[in-house]
């Protein structure tokens, strides 16, 4: 099993840099993506705070929301297994995509959200935690949503939670977990190069135009969905996990 994430690992690093470098159209549209997801999330972050909304707030959140979908929408194309990255057109399918599987999730996180409903009706500490309990396991399961929409074309293959577990089971929870712990250790190596990136541009940069850590982590995140979204694509495409894909199929 190690030699296996190795080598998913190394393609995956290697699709990462394929898609950033090896097409200069793809690599525009993404480097501009990226630059837009940094540069909007500061300003969103510095706009929103935690008591006020100014003005601009709502117009950050409808652009940010619509580059989700292009980048969740790219994702679900990286899911269905492209030996070589995919082109961000035909742009509707795209941004369809992306906003089924951002539906997909927030469907994931009703009871989430009815929980912390009661939790502020009844004040029990149950509800909370439970809540949050259910907000990991979905964030958890969230590779597996995309790859069942990307592969039946089927949005509600993504919502059941009977198919998502029987996903899993095929492939294994020790292999599935192992994935989960690979996709932790990327976020922490990410927060990491973000922070060092920042002391840099401070100390070098003056403070009008030191791009903030917001900035830097949000420039990287559609890169780290690219890796994800092709580690993950790799560990769940398998045989086992392809003939159960196949016979859930209609």
């Amino acid at each position: 099993m190690i030699l296996s994430f190795k080598l998913h690992l190394v393609d995956s690093l290697r699709f990462t840099k394929e898609t950033i470098a090896g097409n200069w159209t793809r690599g525009s549209i993404f480097f501009l993506l990226c630059l837009c997801q940094g540069v909007l999330l500061s300003f969103h972050l510095i706009s929103g705070g935690i008591t006020r909304r100014i003005y601009p707030w709502w117009g950050l959140t409808i652009i940010l929301t619509f580059i989700s979908f292009i980048m969740f929408g790219y994702c679900i194309r990286i899911f269905k297994g492209s030996a070589t990255p995919p082109s961000f057109s035909p742009v509707g399918t795209l941004i369809k995509d992306g906003v089924l599987a951002l539906i997909a999730i927030l469907v994931w996180w009703i009871p989430s959200v009815i929980c912390i409903i009661l939790y502020g009706i009844s004040n029990v500490l149950f509800f909370y935690w439970i809540s949050m309990l259910w907000l990991i396991v979905s964030l958890l399961v969230s590779p597996i949503i995309y790859f069942r929409y990307a592969n039946t074309g089927n949005f509600f293959e993504s919502i059941r939670f009977s198919n998502v577990l029987s996903t899993i089971r095929t492939l294994g929870w020790w292999t599935y977990l192992a994935a989960c712990g690979i996709w932790m250790v990327s976020i922490l190596v990410l927060a990491t190069i973000s922070i060092f990136l920042n002391i840099i541009f401070v100390h070098i940069l003056p403070d009008q135009i030191a791009p903030s850590l917001s900035a830097i982590g949000g420039f990287f995140v559609p890169i780290l969905y690219v890796f994800l979204s092709r580690l993950f694509t790799n560990i769940l495409t398998n045989p086992a996990v392809e003939v159960n894909r196949n016979a859930e199929t209609p």
